[in-house]
């Protein structure tokens, strides 16, 4: 069984479809931290049905669905399917390869599955329980989980060791049993109440069913009595029916007529209703006529009127034109005399304007030629001063070279009195440093001498020690045999004594109850006789049930023992009383009784060795019995004759009786059944445990003895060590001292070498700086005369500058004047022209005025005109109008006539009708009266027929009347015995009809639940029984599996740590089914400490010793290991690494991890990246076996890894096979990869 692939959807930061495939070996899973390798991990946890959020690194379970980034959108659940090859049948399973997948979605609804078959969280528990893999199991370890098994409780530490064990499933069919004892318990104590309730249920019902009993007697005679008077009312009911049918035949007949009169009466009605209607029609046509009429004469008259409304209106508008005419005429008199005065002005400004522009010209000119001047100074000042510039700057250059070099003369002189002294002072540190040299060596030549005498002494205690080690070797494989054979015949011993146990026959069981001294009277008969080996079926047949006899010492004791024990279940089956009657041997009676031939030479007293005090009483079974090899046809016969007076028993246990009764066993009786073979074997394995447990002791204080030597020893050895390591570290500082005095004294060799070079070169370099200050002083002189004469000529320029200005400023003022004067001229100029052309404007528009008001005066006369001649159409129509109104209204008044005489003649039709109708209606009523009485009576049928029905469950229909005939005479008595019946069932009082049912189902039900009861009680002792045998078998198997993982512990913690010590220890011994695992631990060189005092490291290696011992005792199919490594150094990896090998033929291994020699050892490699922010993606590589394995060598050797030949993946490019890279180089170098191994 292997993990094949995992498939990842939507869990954590794998937002897209994932498939990781694994390989068998190790399998490594690298990436920088963040990107999301130990999801991989959790999605393997996850999907074998973590419920713990927090074990997964959330708050919530929810937290395991992608959630989205910052340009993806959240997904809606998250889903793992988890596919292991299953063709070694290692799960339950009848697959080759079985698939579980677990699917979160949001709404938080969870689905497991198997195969893609929905099933139980429950379901995938059971079909991966023992199998070691699990997600609490010792196969899936991360970094924390560390921590958490060191520092976990005793009882969290236990599950480790019953994982391994194969107890888990014991464990659930104990728990399940006991929940199934607990509902068991439950049910029993329900149904005791249950019982108690319905017995008294049963006495109340069978008083209640004797009740009913006298009730139903009395209601059977009062129900034949309420028939035969339902009967007699019948047949009354009947009579008078009869009756109301022939007064209903008359009424009938009544009606009819009248209603054929009243038809003929509503055909006249309709005849004058239709005549009606057609002169209502004419006179609505005629008044709707005049309506016309009437209408257009009002809309004429209405129009007369509206025409005089507008020819006022017309004669108003007119008078407005006219005064509006008037003003306009006047506006424009007045724009006319205003124009005139403003040219007249303009003229006046033009001649103004020409004086002032001459005098601004002028005023121009005289400030164009002061700036002209005033600029051509400036020019010279400004190269006057860039000339005076020049100067200064040869000048401060001059200067400064002057003062650099005096500077430079003063400070070489410091400087070659500082090499002076340096010279000296490394002069004398020369001769120190060669005089220390000299001691240096010294004092090296006397470590090498001192080192090699502690290399010999080592050597002589590293032999003493491997002498003391071979010796405590033999020893401890002495003790581990004999704790092997001490634990198999504890063992043995216990099963038997279960077996006794079982049978009934354990000592203690048995005598429970009684004191020492009643104790003392009792024995059992297989104590008291012992039998040679291979005749005890033999002996067992001949004893038969006195074989698990009690033996008492005398009658009373007898008596008292059967008193007290006949009650027991566990009670023997038979008891023998020691009598002081002696009964002769069988040796001494069989010469004389016995028949004589070979098959009788072998008495079985021969093979019985017993107590002589028990003797007389224990020859009544042996006498005359004798040991046969076997029976066979030849000798069968003569057993038969020959055995009237003495029994045969062959060693198989066959017993041939007197009379030829014969008894034979069945199959051969194994040591565990025969009786008599058990216990002798119980005595046996006794006395050699307790000679074990003694050469087990001797063997122990031997082996202490040799340990305290060895670690005596390695003390010794250890401080030999540490005197050598300090000795070579010691002459290492010499040596490295002797070689950094020999640099030092060449660098000051170098050094004065230097000073005088320099020196040399300083006293050149001053010569020709002399020189150089003697040049610059002259320059010096000849700049600062060059700038006395440059300042004089800017002297002058300035005063020819201060005059020019001043004569600009009065140029300016004058030309200002004059521009502000010619300016205000231009605006007033321009002013007169903008209001002259404004009013011309206006003038234009005032005279399209007057011509409007022209032409709306004659629209005004025209429509006059029109209205006029209106009004003369309209006044004629209105006389026609009038003429054809008075002829309408002749015409309404004729047909209103015609109107009033047919309504007259409706109204005596009507008349007419009403008095029919009255008449019918009598009629009706005295059916409806008829109908009512039939009717009543058919409700007094129906209710004799309900009341019987309901009371007697009777329908009269199904009897026949005869039986239940009645006269008159006989109504009055049989009233009176129906009132009396009544009275009678009315003192019984009310009554349940259903008690005689319901008692005899609470009988029967009474007779259910006992039996019920019976079942429950025999489940209930089936469970404890089933429970006892699983504690016994859970006990074996925990306390085989820790003594063999705590040795196992022992072992791996010596290889990881190259020494040290640890073992685990029950913390209650005395109870190991429930007892809690400590773990204690001595790291090499240290006391013994607590856990949380070690370091990481130690911690990690501790807990790696721990999960390979479990490994060893049962390799899990696959192990996840997430940054077990990290708090390891390099040594402690390749320790781990070695062992980790030797795992590698059964289990897989999955590792998370950041060293790159875990990485090397690895046979897949998965990298995982982050190239969008939020997403994690699968790259993958595989590495050949040569790559891992110079890879692995260059780790060990402490140099870095040279170019290796990688074997890359089919589909990828030939490139990617080069030198070995970090985990972040191989990520960036595949990220565009696809996720396919």
């Amino acid at each position: 069984m292997r993990l094949k692939k995992v498939e990842i959807v939507g869990f954590k930061s794998f937002a897209d479809r994932t498939l990781v495939y694994f390989d068998k070996g190790v399998t490594c899973v690298v990436g920088p931290n963040g990107c999301g390798k130990s999801n991989i991990s959790d999605s393997i946890r996850w999907v074998l049905g973590e419920r713990s959020a927090k074990m997964l690194r959330g708050s919530k379970m929810e937290d395991v669905i992608f959630a989205g980034t910052q340009f993806r959108k959240p997904v809606a659940f998250a889903e793992v399917s988890l596919t292991i090859d299953n063709q070694d049948r290692g799960l339950p399973i009848d697959y080759n390869e079985v698939t579980i997948t677990r699917r979160l979605h949001r709404s938080g609804e969870s689905e497991y599955l198997i195969n893609k078959t929905s099933c139980r969280l429950k379901d995938v528990q059971d079909l991966i329980l023992d199998t070691g893999i699990g997600s609490n199991s010792y196969s899936m370890i991360e970094q924390g989980r560390i921590d958490h098994i060191l520092n976990a409780d005793a009882e969290e530490r236990r599950f480790l060791i019953e994982e391994a064990a194969g107890i888990s499933k014991y464990k659930v069919k104990k728990e399940e049993a006991i929940r199934k004892l607990e509902r068991t318990e439950q049910n029993l104590l329900r149904l005791k109440d249950i019982v108690a309730e319905v017995q008294r249920n049963i006495q109340y019902a069978e008083r209640q069913a004797r009740r009913a009993e006298r009730y139903r007697e009395q209601f059977e005679k009062l129900k034949d009595l309420e028939i035969r008077r339902a009967f007699f009312d019948l047949g009354q009911i009947s009579a008078v029916r009869s009756e109301l049918e022939e007064a209903r035949g008359r009424y009938m007949a009544d009606i009819e007529g009248i209603v054929q009169a009243i038809a003929e009466i509503r055909n006249q009605q309709e005849g004058l209703a239709q005549g009606l209607s057609e002169i209502m029609e004419k006179y609505s046509a005629i008044e709707g006529q005049r309506y016309d009429l009437k209408g257009r004469f009002d809309q004429n008259d209405q129009q007369l009127r509206f025409n005089q409304e507008k020819r006022v209106e017309f004669a108003s508008r007119k008078g407005q034109i006219h005064q509006e005419r008037i003003q306009l005429d006047q506006q424009l008199m007045r724009s006319q005399a205003e124009i005139e005065v403003k040219n007249e002005e303009v003229v006046s400004i033009g001649n103004q304007k020409s004086d002032v522009q001459t005098a601004f010209e002028t005023a121009r000119l005289t400030l164009e030629q002061a700036e002209n001047h005033l600029e051509a100074s400036k020019t010279l000042f400004n190269d006057s001063k860039a000339a005076s510039f020049e100067a200064a700057s040869e000048a401060a250059k001059v200067r400064n070279d002057y003062h650099r070099l005096c500077a430079y003369l003063d400070s070489q002189v410091e400087q070659r009195k500082k090499q002076d002294a340096g010279a000296t002072r490394y002069q004398q540190e020369l001769e120190q440093w060669a005089a220390r040299k000299i001691d240096c060596e010294k004092s090296l030549r006397e470590l090498e001498e001192r080192v090699s005498l502690l290399s010999e002494q080592k050597a002589a205690q590293e032999e003493q020690l491997k002498s003391l080690k071979a010796e405590l070797e033999s020893y401890s494989d002495k003790i581990e045999s004999a704790e092997r054979q001490l634990h198999e015949m504890q063992t043995r011993r216990a099963m038997l004594k279960e077996i006794d146990e079982a049978a009934g026959l354990s000592q203690e069981t048995l005598l429970e109850g009684f004191s020492e001294e009643e104790r003392s009277l009792m024995h059992q008969l297989r104590d008291l006789i012992k039998v040679e080996s291979g005749y005890e079926a033999a002996v067992e047949s001949v004893l038969g049930d006195f074989a698990k006899a009690l033996v008492t010492e005398n009658g009373n004791a007898a008596y008292k023992l059967l008193a007290e024990m006949s009650a027991r279940k566990s009670a023997p089956a038979a008891f023998l009383v020691k009598s002081p009657e002696s009964v002769p041997a069988p040796e001494e009676t069989a010469a004389v009784q016995d028949p004589q031939g070979p098959l009788y030479s072998l008495p079985i007293s021969r093979f019985v060795s017993m107590n002589d005090a028990y003797r007389p009483l224990l020859n009544s079974f042996f006498n005359s019995t004798f040991v046969i090899e076997n029976l066979t046809e030849e000798n069968f016969l003569e057993a038969v004759r020959g055995s009237a007076q003495c029994r045969l028993v062959t060693k198989d246990g066959t017993v041939l009786g007197p009379a030829g009764r014969l008894f034979f066993r069945q199959g051969q009786i194994s040591a565990e059944q025969n009786l008599f073979k058990r216990g002798s074997e119980i005595e046996d394995l006794t006395q050699q445990i307790a000679a074990r447990e003694n050469d087990l002791e001797q063997w122990q204080t031997e082996a202490a003895r040799i340990l305290s030597l060895g670690e005596e020893l390695q003390e010794a050895l250890k401080v030999t060590d540490h005197t050598v390591m300090e000795s070579k570290l010691q002459r290492e500082s010499f040596e490295q001292l002797r070689k950094g005095l020999q640099d030092r004294l060449g660098t000051f060799q170098r050094e004065l070498d230097l000073i005088f070079s320099e020196q040399e070169e300083m006293r050149v370099r001053e010569e020709e700086a002399v020189a150089q200050r003697t040049q610059l002083e002259i320059d010096m002189m000849r700049t600062e005369e060059k700038q006395r004469q440059i300042r004089s000529e800017q002297e002058n320029i300035v005063r020819d500058m201060e005059r020019m200005e001043r004569t600009k400023a009065e140029a300016v003022r004058d030309y200002s004047d004059q521009k502000a004067k010619l300016d205000a001229l231009r605006q007033r100029e321009k002013f007169l022209e903008e209001a002259c052309r404004l009013l011309s404007e206006q003038q234009g528009r005032d005279r399209a005025r007057i011509e409007n008001l022209e032409a709306e005066t004659l629209r005004i006369q025209e429509r006059e005109e029109i209205l006029s001649q209106e009004d003369g159409r309209v006044r004629q129509e209105q006389d026609e109008l009038a003429a054809k109104i008075q002829e309408a209204d002749l015409q309404l008044a004729m047909v209103r006539q015609d109107r009033d005489r047919i309504q007259q003649e409706m109204q005596q039709i009507e008349q007419m009708l009403v008095e029919s109708q009255d008449r019918k209606h009598q009629n009706e009523e005295a059916l409806h009266e008829v109908e009512k009485r039939g009717m009543d009576l058919g409700y007094q049928e129906k209710n004799i027929h309900e009341r019987l029905l309901q009371s007697y469950k009777i329908e009269l229909q199904s009897l026949q009347p005869e039986l239940y005939a009645l006269s008159e005479e006989e109504l009055s008595a049989v009233s009176e015995q129906v009132d009396e019946l009544r009275r009678k069932i009315e003192s019984i009082g009310t009554v349940n009809l259903l008690a005689i049912e319901e008692y005899d189902e609470l009988k029967q039900r009474h007779d259910f639940l006992m039996g019920q009861q019976k079942d429950l009680e025999d489940a209930r002792d089936s469970l404890m029984e089933a429970i006892r045998k699983i504690n016994r078998t859970t006990k074996g198997l925990f306390e085989t599996t820790f003594q063999e993982v705590q040795k196992a512990f022992g072992e791996y913690y010596q290889t990881l740590f190259r020494g040290g010590e640890a073992k685990l220890v029950l913390i209650d011994e005395t109870n190991p089914l429930e007892s809690g695992v400590d773990i204690h631990v001595r790291p090499p060189g240290k006391k013994l400490q607590h856990m949380s005092l070690l370091s990481g490291g130690e911690k990690a290696m501790t807990a790696m010793a721990l999960l390979f011992s479990l490994f060893k005792i049962k390799p899990s199919p696959f192990c996840v290991l997430d940054e077990v490594d990290a708090p390891l150094d390099e040594a402690n990896v390749d320790r781990f690494l070695a062992v980790l090998r030797t795992f590698l033929k059964s289990s897989q291994f999955i590792i998370v991890t950041h060293n790159r020699k875990t990485i090397a050892m690895g046979d897949s490699l998965y990298g995982v990246t982050m190239q969008e922010a939020g997403v994690s993606k699968i790259v993958s590589v595989k590495v050949s076996q040569d790559a891992k394995n110079e890879a692995f060598q260059s780790d060990e050797s402490g140099v870095e890894p040279a170019e290796s030949e990688s074997e890359p993946e089919a589909g990828s490019d030939a490139e990617d096979a080069g030198e070995p890279k970090s985990d972040q180089e191989i990520l960036e170098s595949e990220a565009e990869k696809p996720a396919v191994p």
